[in-house]
């Protein structure tokens, strides 16, 4: 499952629909944040639509895993 800003996009439709939100914006970093079951090859081909689309700057964010008990 691939998000951007928080809705859900089809594969075929990322690079269009990462056009439009970069283009609402000034900053043209892009955040990628994945879980473990993400593989290499799926965060290539995020990573590659986003430049396509005019990105011109990436973070990766993670998330802290809970501690056992919370």
């Amino acid at each position: 499952v691939v998000q951007v800003n928080d809705e859900v996009v089809k594969l075929e439709r990322l690079r269009s629909y990462l056009e439009k939100a970069l283009a609402a914006t000034d900053d043209k970093t892009v955040i990628l944040r994945g879980d473990r079951k993400v593989v290499l090859e799926q965060a290539v081909f995020v990573l590659d639509q986003a430049q396509l689309a005019g990105a011109e700057g990436f973070a990766f964010a993670t998330k802290k895993p809970k501690r056992r008990g919370q």
